[in-house]
C-alpha cells in the first residue's frame, strides 16, 4: 500500500525560479526512503509537500488517500515534518511541555496529551529531561526533542530534513538509534541528506534528486555508484570495496 503518491508534482516559488520539475513518486506504507542530491537539488522543498507547508504549483501529492489541497489538516496529521534545525520547533519552556504543544493544537483531553507526551518521552529516551528547559540540551538531544514533538501527533509518515545536520559523532549515534527504532515499530521514514555516509547501510530505497527533477530511484546497491555523477559523495566503504556498516556497530 502507497501512503505517499505524489504525481506531475511541479513547484515554482513566488520570483518564478523551479523549485520541482514534474516530479512522480510513490512511497510504500513502511518502507525507509532517503532522498540525496547536491544542495539546491529540491529535496526540502518536497519535503515540504508532503505535509502541506507548499500547495503545488502543477500536479498533485495525495497522502494516505487524500489530497494534500483538499486536506491540508489530514497531511498535517499523516506527515510529521522534523527540519533541518531543530530549534525552530521547539517552542515549549520544558520539554515535557514542548512534547505537549502538537497534541494540546489536536484538541485532544488532558488525559490523552498527557499519555502521549510520557509514552514519546520514554521512546526517545528524554523522560529524565522532562523538567529541563530545552536551551539547555545537547544538539541530539535537541533533535530528540524536536522528534518527539512530532510523534505526539501520531503521524504515520516522518519525514526528516538532513537529521544529522551539525552532530558530533555520539549526538548522531543517538538520533540515528531513534529513527532505526521508530521504522522498526512501523513508522515511514523518508529522509533527506546529502551526507549519505551515517545511513547508508539502512536505507531501503535511495531516490536522487537533480535541478528539481528524480535523477535515479532504486535499491542503494543500484544507485550508489552513479552518485558522484550527481554532486553526491557516495559511502567511502564502496569505495574500498567493503561492505556498508552501520554507525552503530
Amino acid at each position: 500500500m502507497n501512503v505517499i503518491e505524489i504525481q506531475n508534482l511541479t513547484h515554482r516559488f513566488p520570483d518564478g525560479s523551479l523549485g520541482l520539475d514534474h516530479i512522480d513518486l510513490t512511497i510504500r506504507a513502511g518502507s525507509f526512503v532517503l532522498i540525496t542530491g547536491e544542495n539546491g537539488s529540491g529535496k526540502t522543498t518536497l519535503l515540504k509537500h508532503l505535509n502541506g507547508l507548499l500547495f503545488p504549483t502543477a500536479g498533485s501529492v495525495i497522502i494516505d488517500g487524500k489530497g494534500i489541497s483538499e486536506d491540508p489538516l489530514h497531511a498535517r496529521q499523516a506527515v510529521g515534518l522534523v527540519f533541518q534545525n531543530p530549534d525552530t520547533q521547539i517552542v515549549g519552556e520544558t520539554v515535557s511541555e514542548d512534547v505537549a504543544f502538537g497534541p494540546e493544537n489536536l484538541c485532544l483531553d488532558r488525559n490523552e496529551i498527557e499519555k502521549r507526551t510520557h509514552d514519546v518521552l520514554t521512546i526517545l529516551k528524554l523522560l529524565p529531561l522532562a523538567s529541563q528547559r530545552p536551551h539547555l540540551l545537547s544538539g541530539g538531544e535537541k533533535r530528540r526533542l524536536a522528534i518527539a514533538g512530532v510523534l505526539a501527533m501520531k503521524p504515520k509518515v516522518l519525514a526528516l530534513d538532513e537529521p544529522f545536520s551539525s552532530l558530533d559523532y555520539p549526538g548522531t549515534k543517538q538520533v540515528l538509534k531513534q529513527i532505526l527504532s521508530l521504522h522498526e515499530s512501523g513508522h515511514t521514514i523518508v529522509m533527506t541528506s546529502h551526507d549519505i555516509e551515517k545511513i547508508a547501510a539502512h536505507a531501503e530505497r535511495v531516490v536522487v534528486m537533480k535541478k528539481g527533477k528524480v535523477a535515479l530511484d532504486g535499491p542503494p546497491d543500484q544507485v550508489f555508484p552513479d552518485l558522484e555523477r550527481f554532486g553526491v559523495r557516495p559511502p567511502c566503504a564502496l569505495r574500498w570495496g567493503k561492505p556498508l556498516e552501520s554507525w552503530l556497530i
